[in-house]
């Protein structure tokens, strides 16, 4: 980028590149947030923030100074989730292939095709796509 626009494009990358990583760290603190409100219940999101918010600090306190040590870390958290989802697809995957194949012959039926057709763009902005 900085070959295009010379004195910019760094710029433009690294504050993308830190946008990108801001949205990343709330989407992800939110998804697991909720997760622990579903397992948990609501008394466990303050310790999850706490606990989230650590790790952030640890991971841009300099701890991890290599890319090998970042891998070595990434590595480890995606073999957690493995171990977490694995068991879960097992004793799922069946419900979910059955819903599967009942969805596909339920479409190949023609059973999924709408009962109306589909309002028009100035209905929908006007606020008169809605059935009385």
């Amino acid at each position: 980028f900085d070959r295009a626009t010379p004195g910019l494009g760094t710029w433009l990358v690294l504050i993308a590149s830190w946008l990108f990583a801001i949205s990343t760290m709330i989407s992800w603190s939110y998804y697991g947030e909720q997760g622990m409100v579903y397992l948990l219940g609501e008394w466990s999101v303050l310790p999850y923030k706490v606990v989230y918010c650590l790790l952030i600090i640890v991971a841009t306190l300099g701890f991890i100074t290599t890319d090998a040590e970042l891998d070595n870390l990434t590595a480890l958290g995606t073999g957690v989730m493995l171990w977490a989802n694995i068991p879960i697809m097992v004793i799922f995957g069946a419900v979910a292939m059955r819903a599967y194949h009942e969805y596909m012959g339920r479409l190949k039926r023609g059973e999924m095709d709408p009962p109306h057709d589909a309002p028009s763009i100035e209905d929908v902005v006007g606020g008169r796509d809605v059935e009385e």
